[in-house]
Parts: structure tokens; sequence; C-alpha cells
């Protein structure tokens, strides 16, 4: 079994999107031991990571296909609601008391969720990602996703700037992040971006590369440019694919 599993890991550690599926198939023949090691990790104290189903809350003993968790630190917390799908995606905490909360109805592909030291992540009901990186860059920061979201790829959803920013005349920080809170039924388009200290209201479009460095609190709008700015107000969008019918 010893040798079985240096094997396992040598093939796992290639760095390949399209090992992931493959990855997580192999745990699961292998077996609930191998999948708690290889499906999450965790060091520190106090970590929990909780499955809600059925209105009752279990304590994960094995892995979830298409996620992996890695935890260091204490006092950290993940939970996930069920139903949910997961595809070639990733929660990682460093650092101590910090909390991931993923709602129920999911379908999260290649998307990595970053939290640093007492940062809080919620996702919200019925969220659809096809690629986004979700960094709570600061500590003590909150990024918030709420219900019907739709997110396309590419995107980066970011509560800070990684980097302390000071005033070099008393060394105070300047560039604090605090939040970044998305709004219920709102689309973001391929590879935009959302900065920290942001708030984008229900119903809002996100358009393609745009910047969104400011709070957007008019609802139903549709946000675009580097840096973004309202171009269109008054409009709905539905998650539906656009079908045009045959001539």
């Amino acid at each position: 079994m010893g040798i079985l599993k240096d094997i396992c890991q040598d093939i796992f550690s290639v760095k390949n999107k399209y090992v992931g599926d493959f990855k997580f198939k192999i745990v699961r023949i292998l077996g609930l031991k191998l999948s708690k090691s290889l499906g999450y990790q965790t060091k520190g104290k106090n970590n929990k990571i909780y499955i809600n189903e059925n209105s009752v809350r279990k304590e994960l003993k094995k892995c979830i296909y298409g996620l992996r968790i890695n935890i260091k630190g204490d006092n950290n917390e993940v939970i996930i609601n069920a139903p949910y799908k997961f595809n070639n995606c990733s929660i990682t905490i460093e650092g101590n008391n910090s909390s991931i909360f993923i709602s129920s109805d999911v379908d999260l592909r290649n998307t990595c969720f970053v939290s640093y030291n007492c940062s809080k992540i919620f996702i919200g009901q019925a969220v659809t990602i096809n690629g986004a990186n979700i960094y709570c860059a600061s500590d003590n920061s909150c990024i918030k996703l709420g219900d019907d979201c739709m997110l396309s790829w590419g995107i980066h959803i970011i509560s800070g700037d990684f980097h302390n920013i000071t005033a070099p005349e008393d060394g105070e920080i300047i560039n604090r992040g605090k939040f970044c809170e998305i709004g219920k039924h709102v689309w973001i388009g391929h590879d935009a971006s959302i900065c920290k200290n942001v708030r984008i209201a229900d119903n809002s479009i996100i358009g393609a590369h745009a910047v969104v460095t400011k709070s957007f609190s008019e609802k139903n709008s549709v946000i675009a440019g580097n840096p973004a700015k309202i171009v269109k107000q008054g409009v709905e969008w539905l998650s539906c694919l656009l079908y045009t019918s045959p001539s």
C-alpha cells in the first residue's frame, strides 16, 4: 500500500487541469484513507470542514469529487451545502479564524478560493462559475457573491492588493482592503476584475475585460470599461443561452 501511495502521489503532482478529474476517480477507487490524505489536508488546530445535507450538518470524512481543500492555520471553517457540483476547484486557507461558506445548488468550475487571517468568503445559492480566482487578499476582509450570479472565465475578485502601500510621512497603510460584495443575479463577463472595497448592485452586468475599482449602487445596469463605468441602464438578463429562431 505504501508503494502504491507513492506512485499515485507522483501521478497527482503533475500540474495539469486535465489531471483533476482522473485524480479523484483514482482516489475513489483507492478508498477512504488515501482519499482523506489527498482530497483535503489540514495543518493546525480546530479546523473544521462541514457538509450540510438534508438539514443535517456532518463533518467531512472523505474528499469531494472535483474539489481540493488545503488549510494551514487554526480555528478555520469551511461549510458546503448540498447539492453542489465542483470541477477542478480548490479552497486554500492560510491563517487563522477564517471561514468559507458555499450555498447549495452551485456549479463551480476551474475556481480557486483563497483566504487569509480572519477573513470570510460567502458564495450564494445557485451560483455558476466557469473560471474565477476569488481572493480574500487582506486580513479581516470579506468577499460576498449573491444568489443566482453567473460568472464567465478568467475572472478575478480580490478584496485587497496583497502588498501594503504606505504614506511616506508616517508609514500609514493607505490601501487597506475590507470587502468586495457582488449583489444577486449579477452576470460577470470573461476576464473581468472586481477590486477591493467595491459593491455591485443586484441585476447588474459586468462587461468582458472590465476593471471595476469603485462601487455601483444602480441596479439593472451594464458596467464596462477600464476603469469601469455605467454604459447602459434599465436592463434585465436571462441565464439561458441566446437562441435565434431559424428563418
